[in-house]
């Protein structure tokens, strides 16, 4: 089984619309992909998992992985050109750990996490 400690961009801009492919590839080609967002602190921003510059290269300004946006996606239809191997143990286990407890997290996603 592969460690992902992945990230990717859909667009050109590889620091902005940042994507964490925070679970291994599972027997049917799905991870579970979240998103970050620039933190402003205000109350429906979840704090479950919050990053601030050099825990990831994109991250310039405190930011937070909004859970209730994870999505489970085809590892195999992620532009394999914008995928970067760029995340450190550290940061996919805290991203891990927060999609585990969060409590906006789609309930599909959070049984895959906690299955993966």
């Amino acid at each position: 089984m592969q460690n992902m400690e992945e990230s990717f961009s859909r667009f050109d801009d590889k620091t902005t619309h940042r994507y964490f492919v925070i679970t291994h590839v599972d027997p049917n080609d799905d991870v579970l992909v979240v998103n970050r967002s620039t933190y402003h602190g205000f109350a429906s921003e979840e704090s479950t998992c919050i990053l601030n510059p050099g825990d990831h290269c994109s991250v310039t300004r405190t930011s937070y992985i909004p859970y209730k946006h994870a999505k489970i996606e085809k590892y195999s239809c992620i532009p394999k050109d914008r995928l970067e191997r760029d995340v450190s143990l550290e940061l996919y286990e805290r991203m891990r750990a927060g999609a585990k407890i969060s409590d906006f997290i789609p309930y599909e996603c959070y049984l895959f996490i906690m299955n993966h």
